[in-house]
């Protein structure tokens, strides 16, 4: 791959700083349709060459990893964040919740309850003190051990 700091500020702008004061004085004469922009064409496939390479290493790393989109899209806003935490730890707490998104505690049991209702939280222990809750056990495979 060509130098990865083709587009670094500084370098980038002493680029168009030359070329613009090149390309300004290039087009404020009479014979700006014969110009020859040779060095700014030159400098934008480059730029484009260095991005576009960028974007194939990016997608060969991506290529291998799982598709979870179909799985993402089904969750709201609150539970795709709350997947941070179960990356750590196999059971939660209301508590756990509360501090999480900062909520009131009976905010995050209020919450916690509506996801046992709706399929995404089990509970893995009932105690009314210190209930613990798991990822629905069919996400949980599908999430964290690669059975899409």
């Amino acid at each position: 791959m060509a130098n990865s700091n083709y587009y670094d500020v500084p370098n980038q702008k002493r680029r168009f700083n030359f070329l613009s004061k090149n390309k300004l004085s290039l087009l404020l004469f009479i014979g700006r349709a014969e110009a020859d922009i040779t060095n700014w064409i030159e400098y934008f496939i480059t730029g484009v060459r260095i991005s576009f390479e960028k974007v194939y290493e990016k997608a060969k790393l991506e290529s291998g990893s799982k598709d979870l989109s179909h799985i993402m899209r089904g969750l709201d806003i609150k539970q795709r964040k709350m997947l941070q935490i179960f990356e750590n730890q196999k059971t939660i707490t209301s508590n756990d919740i509360a501090e999480f998104f900062n909520f009131a505690p009976r905010t995050a049991r209020k919450l916690a309850q509506d996801w046992v209702k709706e399929g995404f939280l089990i509970i893995v222990d009932s105690s009314k003190k210190a209930r613990k809750y798991q990822l629905n056990q069919e996400l949980e495979q599908k999430l964290y051990s690669g059975n899409v």
